[in-house]
């Protein structure tokens, strides 16, 4: 097993660098130690990727050390490069130049609030207002990721959700719930899990985002189906529960 957990976090790298990443991932680290790079490219910087899934590649081929494999990091810079170009737009019409690193209400955005990313862009944001993690862990001590070719192998490693952790993943709700009341002016959040509700009132400026703020507390310190909170909290906050 890896030494440490092995984390890829796509914003941690520049556009020319991401581009570079895709055309040369696969290829020995040597390759890209003695190639003339394009500008923009920092050699150190792509080394540490093309190095870390070289080795672990090297390490599966050897002894089937599970890991997520080349298909899956090319698929997350894909989704970072689209996501840079959703943002650009956003910009352009006068919008934030990263919008998860703001909260949104509506068409309106934020000042940086429970839902939103700090220090670099680690979510993008998708089209029903769920954030969904860019980072990827590419391997870990504990043996979690599994090996590019170990899917359909056994019931558990299906693609289809087969076994019980797939069924932990498949019943548990992607989204919490939202309401606006125009005549009380109030606002509720609820868990889908356990039908927890935050209230808040819409005429308070930053209302939701302190309700917000609250139910993803919910989700974190919820001591019944400690699971199913947990993943939601993941998926709304691009974040674990031990983070």
């Amino acid at each position: 097993m890896p030494a440490e957990k092995i984390r890829f976090e796509p914003a941690e790298y520049s556009v020319q660098e991401l581009r570079f990443l895709l055309s040369i991932l696969g290829k020995p680290p040597v390759v890209v130690r003695d190639m003339e790079l394009p500008d923009g490219v920092v050699r150190a910087q792509v080394l540490k990727l093309v190095t870390a899934c070289y080795e672990l590649q090297e390490m599966f081929a050897h002894s089937e050390t599970p890991w997520v494999g080349y298909d899956a990091v090319r698929e997350q810079i894909e989704r970072m490069l689209a996501w840079y170009q959703t943002c650009a737009e956003l910009a352009r019409r006068g919008g934030p130049k990263h919008a998860s690193m703001q909260t949104w209400d509506g068409n309106r955005f934020l000042p940086r609030g429970p839902e939103s990313d700090s220090e670099i862009v680690r979510t993008e944001i998708l089209s029903d207002g769920s954030r969904r993690p860019l980072g990827l862990d590419l391997a870990s001590p504990d043996g979690q990721g599994v090996g590019p070719n170990l899917i359909g192998a056994a019931p558990w490693l299906s693609p289809t959700g087969v076994g019980a952790v797939g069924d932990l993943l498949s019943s548990t709700p992607s989204k919490l719930l939202f309401t606006v009341n125009d005549q009380s002016h109030t606002g509720t959040i609820t868990c889908p899990i356990c039908e927890w509700v935050e209230s808040y009132s819409s005429q308070m400026a930053n209302g939701k985002n302190l309700a917000m703020g609250r139910m993803t507390k919910h989700l974190k310190r919820s001591k019944t189906q400690k699971d199913k909170h947990a993943i939601l909290y993941g998926r709304i906050t691009g974040k674990s529960v031990a983070a």
